[in-house]
Parts: structure tokens; C-alpha cells; sequence
């Protein structure tokens, strides 16, 4: 149901739909538990359609004066939140290329980094050798000098 047939209606004719939306909704929720409910999007509609319903009968109880202030600060978000968003997308593109410039240096980084391991993990084995080389050697000479 939309705001602009709620706002034409009277408070009993409000009151009433709020009623029966109501009890809708808990049948609804009944159903879900009881795992009968076919429709799941009828909730959402719902929940949505007692909320304007709310909200056109809270419009109704306050003063002009509040109505007026309301008005203002809505124009005044509508103000704000436009030019804040097209700020928003340069950002986000600043940043995406900006990851984008990170994750490639990670690429390559990784990329040396095997290298660098391998020549390390080389040097290891070829001290390591070297080690047991001269330690094959000490005990064949001892053993020949005696």
C-alpha cells in the first residue's frame, strides 16, 4: 500500500489496516514456524507496509510547527547526501587503484621471494656438506696417522 492512499484515508480507516496488518504479520510468523509459509516475500511487504502505516499516522499527530521542521531537516539531508556521494566514488576509485597497486607489488614480492629462499636453502646444503666433508676427513686421517 502506498503513503499517498494512507494519507487520504481517515484515522479509523488507518487504524484498521494497522489491525489487520497486524494479525497478519503474526499469522505469517506462525506459519513460518509451523514451516507452512509459501510465500517468505509477503513478510518483507509486510513489515514495510506497517511501517508507512506507523508513519502516516505519526504525521497526523503532530503540530505544524513539527511538520515544518521535519520538512527542513529532510531537504537539508537531501543537500548534504548528494555531493557527499559523488566524494564517496572518487574515493572508492583512489582506494580500489590503490589496492590494486598493492597487490601487485605483493605479486612480485612473492615472486622474489622464492628465489631468495632457494639460493638460501643452496647455501645451507652446500655448508652443510662441507661440514660433514671435513668431518669424514678428521677421523680417515687420525685414523691414518696411527
Amino acid at each position: 500500500m502506498k503513503a499517498a492512499k494512507l494519507r487520504e484515508m481517515t484515522d479509523y480507516d488507518i487504524d484498521t489496516k494497522l489491525d489487520e496488518a497486524r494479525r497478519e504479520l503474526f499469522n505469517l510468523r506462525f506459519q513460518i514456524s509451523a514451516g507452512q509459509l509459501e510465500n517468505t516475500h509477503r513478510l518483507k511487504e509486510l513489515r514495510k507496509d506497517l511501517a508507512r502505516i506507523l508513519t502516516v499516522r505519526e504525521e497526523r499527530t503532530l503540530t505544524s510547527q513539527e511538520k515544518a521542521l521535519l520538512n527542513e531537516k529532510r531537504l537539508a539531508k537531501k543537500k548534504e547526501e548528494a555531493p557527499v556521494k559523488k566524494k564517496e566514488t572518487k574515493t572508492k576509485t583512489k582506494a580500489k587503484s590503490k589496492t590494486v597497486a598493492k597487490s601487485k607489488t605483493k605479486v612480485q614480492s612473492k615472486a622474489e621471494k622464492p628465489v631468495k629462499k632457494a639460493s638460501a636453502a643452496k647455501a645451507k646444503k652446500s655448508t652443510k656438506a662441507a661440514t660433514t666433508k671435513k668431518q669424514t676427513k678428521k677421523p680417515t686421517k687420525k685414523a691414518e696417522d696411527k
